[in-house]
């Protein structure tokens, strides 16, 4: 014969305290996202719509005047007899280089896919392009951070502060 076991009963209070800190914990990890899609997603969709419902030329940019047009703008362009063309085109050049896009990625997944003599060497290459960015930016950070000859050093020195060993051990 088996012994069924009770839950331990959790008194009522506990159980809303529990659920209320796991809120709190919840927006604390949520928050720095939220910050940060609200700063560069939200904001800058904002103010190019703001930008777009106004007449802007080189005076009024610089000296913050543009007077609100509402959607003039958008039936300036819409009446344009330049835009058709230009969407249709913009339309088309999306769409076939998206095709060629996917093709040629399916086709080389597929050509990577199989083992032969130069598959791994050719899998490398292809990495490449990946990593070159990285080298760059590494070296560039590098010659920018060295202690003898280092742009960032020598800006320490045109503020009268020594020299920092940037890229050494303090052991």
């Amino acid at each position: 014969m088996r012994t069924a076991r009770v839950p331990h009963a959790v008194a009522k209070g506990h159980r809303a305290a529990r659920t209320a800190s796991g809120q709190w914990a919840a927006w604390a990890f949520l928050a720095p996202i939220v910050i940060y899609l609200a700063v560069f997603y939200a904001y800058p969709l904002y103010r190019n719509i703001e930008l777009s419902l106004r007449n802007y030329t080189v005076r009024s940019f610089v000296q913050g005047d543009a007077p609100f047009t509402g959607f003039a703008n958008y039936a300036k362009i819409l009446g344009d007899p330049a835009f058709g063309p230009a969407l249709w085109h913009t339309a088309v050049f999306t769409v076939v280089s998206l095709v060629f896009q996917f093709v040629i990625g399916l086709a080389l997944a597929v050509f990577f896919a199989k083992n032969f003599r130069l598959s791994a060497t050719l899998r490398a290459l292809f990495l490449v392009p990946w990593l070159l960015p990285l080298i760059v930016s590494a070296s560039t950070w590098s010659w920018m951070l060295n202690s003898d000859s280092g742009v960032v050093n020598a800006a320490l020195r045109g503020l009268g502060i020594g020299p920092v060993n940037w890229l050494t051990s303090p052991d």
